[in-house]
């Protein structure tokens, strides 16, 4: 896990021959460095990897010319781009500002994971919407292969087939995120399952505004395992999110409110971590807002744990630091 403290960028314009055009052409690498040291240190690393990129150049290995600048895991190999508010040594965590404002809490190897549900009328949209538009698909290729003959019929028999095995897996899709967002219990029928198979596991419940959070304190767990995969896969958590696991090495939980969720309008600003000097002042007095309001309301609420398994040291020492950040034993209303 990765988040550094300091980012530069550094760019670098050559002219390059093109024997296609058979004439120069301008050519810029752009590359972004970082360090926890300095500022300084994160200049001298993105000169570098210019330089590194400039040497795939000439070796003809094809270097992306300008980095993206991106936030959260949106390029591969760089770390998490989010402004550092706090640092936690004793569980190796740091919590961080997202894109949007919300307060984030990452951790190494205590796994987190996040089971989005949505909520029981957008998922009954989604099934009614599913059903409709695949309905009608079907009722298509059934009338004009009705009318067709010898191998057109044939082929649109097939088609046809295929399209109603199809409609009927996104509709057990459709129909299990339903019943699951109307009783999220039912979503924790693959958590009880993994347990049962893996009796060492502990897991601790959360309910969120939109889902369930899972917090497996048994053990240190490393994203990028394949324990980790095969989990993710079993309770269905998001893909992105497993993605995301892996691609900054670390696990990630949002420990404080959405803001759209609690009144907040308008954008944190824009661009990505760090903000301009002219964006700073309207980033600041968005953050003073956004933070009384936030103090109202707790990220998620504790429900029961499920597994046998004994806490470890560490695995407790996130889970309390988890629990205080969201403000779990505070009984207020989520966001």
């Amino acid at each position: 896990m990765d988040v550094p403290r300091y980012w530069a960028e550094h760019r670098e314009q050559r002219s390059i021959d093109d024997p296609k055009r058979r004439r120069k052409r301008s050519v810029t690498l752009r590359r972004f460095g970082w360090s926890s040291v300095s500022q300084m240190a994160a200049q001298q690393h993105a000169e570098q990897r210019v330089r590194d990129a400039w040497s795939d150049w000439d070796a003809q290995r094809h270097p992306t010319r300008r980095e993206a600048k991106v936030a959260y895991g949106g390029a591969d190999n760089l770390p998490i781009r989010e402004e550092t508010i706090s640092e936690h040594p004793e569980v190796g965590g740091i919590v961080t500002r997202n894109g949007y404002g919300a307060r984030c809490l990452n951790v190494p190897d205590i796994l987190f994971a996040d089971i989005d549900l949505g909520t029981a009328k957008e998922r009954r949209m989604s099934f009614l919407n599913s059903l409709v538009g695949h309905s009608i698909v079907l009722g298509i290729l059934s009338l004009v292969s009705w009318q067709a003959s010898g191998a057109t019929q044939m082929a649109l028999i097939f088609i046809a087939s295929c399209w109603a095995l199809r409609t009927l897996s996104r509709l057990d899709v459709h129909w299990r995120l339903w019943r699951w967002a109307v009783d999220p219990t039912a979503a924790l029928e693959p958590v009880e399952a993994w347990c049962a198979t893996h009796p060492e596991w502990l897991i601790h419940v959360y309910r969120t505004p939109a889902g369930l959070r899972l917090l497996a304190s048994h053990a240190e767990i490393n994203p990028q395992g394949d324990e980790t995969s095969a989990f993710f896969d079993a309770v269905d958590v998001d893909p992105m999110f497993s993605l995301m696991c892996r691609k900054q090495n670390c696990f990630r939980a949002r420990v404080s409110p959405k803001p759209w969720r609690i009144g907040m309008r308008g954008r944190i600003g824009f661009g990505v971590w760090p903000a301009t000097e002219a964006a700073l002042p309207r980033r600041v007095a968005w953050i003073k807002d956004y933070e009384s309001k936030a103090s109202a309301y707790a990220a998620c609420s504790y429900m029961h744990d499920i597994g046998n398994g004994a806490i470890c040291e560490r695995g407790r020492r996130v889970r309390e630091l988890h629990d205080r950040l969201c403000q779990v034993s505070h009984n207020l209303p989520l966001a």
